[in-house]
């Protein structure tokens, strides 16, 4: 289901596709991605993260779920 990210709560569990923004900060439970954080520290390179990884708010999933 999609839901407005105002109506995000701790616990919940949240899909990021590849190319969306993530949507609010948070750990990875499950998969792995390359984030694009360049809009925090400028790094051009993606970061890799997977499961017990942190997130930030509005960086970019490249490639995984």
């Amino acid at each position: 289901m999609t839901v407005p990210v105002q109506e995000v709560i701790i616990e919940d569990i949240v899909l990021v596709r590849p190319g969306d923004k993530i949507p609010v900060d948070g750990e990875v439970v499950e998969g792995n991605s390359a984030i694009g954080e360049s809009m925090l520290t400028g790094e051009s390179i993606p970061v890799e993260k997977r499961a017990g990884n942190a997130v930030i708010g509005a960086t970019v999933n490249k490639n995984g779920s």
